[in-house]
């Protein structure tokens, strides 16, 4: 792997979990691991840097000079979990939204930019329905399709990118680079290409 640049976001895959460098204002970096587990699982809930370092040795720099250069006192252990789409955000005069609506995993970075959409298409409804039921059934109708599709290909991300086998890790390692440009061009497309109203 080329030299790490400290102004680029990157996020490693392995087998042995998924490792992620966010860059930050004065030479300060952010870091995060996942890791596959049962949950709950406390062996995880106490794993130090110490831990950390011995499940991503050998992965590229500078992944084990952050590791061994981070306490143990800021470790911060959270549960990812993926949930299926709901079919519905309407009910009579309550309508759900955000995480309420369509918790996702982080995988690209949608949950807050989708609650947003949600925020502004459903004031649009009311904005242009009297009647609250009518205009939170059209919310609805809107942003269910689109806030499914978002959430599957966020798990599906997060299911190929914990791939722990050695034959699937191998394929998806050979295949993701072979994915024509045009295809991911087209998936960013209908990701950030949104109608949002008047």
């Amino acid at each position: 792997m080329p030299s790490y640049n400290p102004d680029i976001f990157i996020e490693t895959w392995g087998r042995r979990g998924r490792f992620g460098l966010v860059p930050l204002p004065n030479n300060r970096i952010y870091w995060f691991a996942c890791l596959n587990a049962k949950s709950p699982n406390s062996q995880i809930r106490s794993y130090t840097t110490r831990d950390l370092l011995e499940r991503f040795e050998g992965y590229h720099e500078p992944i084990p000079q952050l590791l061994a250069q981070t306490p143990d006192h800021p470790l911060l252990q959270h549960d990812i979990y993926d949930l299926p789409p709901i079919r519905r955000f309407a009910f009579g005069r309550i309508a759900l939204l955000g995480d309420a609506a369509h918790a996702m995993t982080p995988n690209m970075g949608q949950g807050a930019g989708q609650a947003i959409e949600d925020a502004v298409i459903l004031a649009n409804h009311l904005k242009h329905n009297s009647a609250i039921t009518t205009a939170l059934q059209g919310y609805e109708r809107e942003r269910v399709g689109r806030t499914g599709r978002i959430t599957r290909m966020s798990n599906r991300i997060g299911m190929a990118a914990q791939l722990q086998g050695r034959v699937s890790a191998a394929l998806r390692d050979a295949l993701f680079p072979a994915i024509p440009a045009r295809v991911l061009e087209k998936q960013l497309e209908d990701l950030y290409e949104v109608r949002l109203g008047e």
